[in-house]
């Protein structure tokens, strides 16, 4: 069961990922940290074409531990790999590209930021590093996370700012879940929220900072099904004022599930006052495509209230059985997903989006 949860909404600065530089030169590594095939970075381009490797087996080690949830000695040599194929660009970009260093703090910074309490010290997960929060365990799953002294986390993401993952148009700073939620069981959630009051969200079609995902269950042709989230809760820009306001959305499908379901709008907060605390607290139950429940309170008062409608996907049932990978049947279970994710539903270009999110759990009364 989850604990109790205080949100904060404002924003920090961030270096995201670098693209490839035309610059190269020699390194001085011995490239120890690539795996047996790979060889040895010797440019800057080979440096950040190695990085990108040991990130795609970081993901893949995590995929195994949310999936199976052991690997924990492969998911950690994973870490490590890329924390010396990082380490290994970066110093060749302090060598020859100007500004590059990790010295200079002249970056642009993002207008809103999250306001760090009163004696907490702040360090940035890995990606794949796992954290326990609000009875719930975690792995995280993009860069800029900050984990507290106090076991808060602060979320922060803008333009820009993306997993490896994403095409351009989207923004993602988040957390994964690695507990699973079979049909008919409680996903709660109680807390505290509060939104910074220079959130910007122009140009977003969504952002949603509370997902739970029905499982990634693949077709016979092993891709996987087209599902939106079975639920969110998402802040969007008011057409015409431009201030953020909350929304609910509950999804379902039957069947095979061969496009996105609907999007089902089950309740909104249009007038949230930025800047102030207001109780949240929800209960999800996931219904495979049967009936479930959708219930969310702000300040005591409903968004949605609803036991008699239909929740999640029908398609992990049909498919567990059917396409069995590695001849064991497929998982069928949602799962949570905790943080900021925005975007674009098409195009090239990200929306202006600046957001942070702090979370700090705390006891049950």
């Amino acid at each position: 069961m989850a604990g109790w949860f205080v949100i904060a909404l404002g924003l920090a600065a961030a270096l995201p990922l670098m693209p490839a530089q035309a610059a190269e030169g020699r390194a001085t590594g011995s490239g120890a940290f690539l795996e047996q095939g790979d060889r040895p970075a010797q440019t800057l381009a080979d440096a950040i074409a190695a990085r990108d490797a040991a990130l795609a087996r970081l993901r893949a080690r995590l995929d195994t531990v949310q999936t199976d949830g052991n690997g924990d000695a492969a998911l950690a040599q994973a870490q490590s790999d890329l924390s010396a194929a990082e380490a290994q660009v970066t110093e060749l970009m302090a060598q020859f590209v100007p500004g590059s260093s990790p010295a200079s703090d002249d970056r642009p910074r993002p207008d809103a930021r999250p306001a760090p309490a009163a004696g907490v010290s702040y360090r940035e997960l890995r990606i794949g590093e796992k954290v326990k929060f609000a009875g719930e365990h975690w792995a995280a799953q993009t860069r800029r996370i900050q984990h507290g002294s106090d076991g808060s986390l602060q979320f922060h993401a803008a333009a820009g700012e993306r997993a490896d993952f994403d095409p351009e148009r989207k923004i993602r700073t988040e957390l994964i879940g690695l507990s699973r939620f079979e049909k008919g069981q409680a996903v709660d959630l109680k807390g505290v929220f509060s939104i910074d009051p220079s959130t910007r969200l122009t140009g977003a079609d969504w952002c949603s900072i509370i997902q739970i995902h029905q499982a990634d269950t693949k077709r016979a042709d092993g891709n996987y099904v087209n599902a939106s989230p079975m639920f969110a809760l998402d802040m969007l820009p008011d057409p015409k004022t431009g201030r953020p306001f909350l929304q609910v959305v509950g999804e379902t499908g039957r069947g095979e599930q061969t496009t996105f379901s609907p999007t089902r709008v089950l309740g909104t907060l249009p007038d949230v006052e930025l800047g102030k605390e207001h109780t949240f607290a929800m209960r999800v139950v996931d219904g495979h495509g049967d009936i479930g429940q959708v219930s969310v309170w702000v300040d005591g008062v409903a968004l949605v209230d609803r036991s008699d409608i239909p929740t999640g996907y029908e398609y992990v049932d049909i498919f567990k059985n059917a396409f069995p990978v590695r001849g064991a049947p497929q998982q069928t279970g949602s799962y949570l997903k905790l943080g900021i994710y925005s975007g674009k539903v098409s195009g090239n270009t990200p929306p202006a989006v600046s957001v942070g999110l702090t979370w700090r759990s705390l006891p049950d009364p």
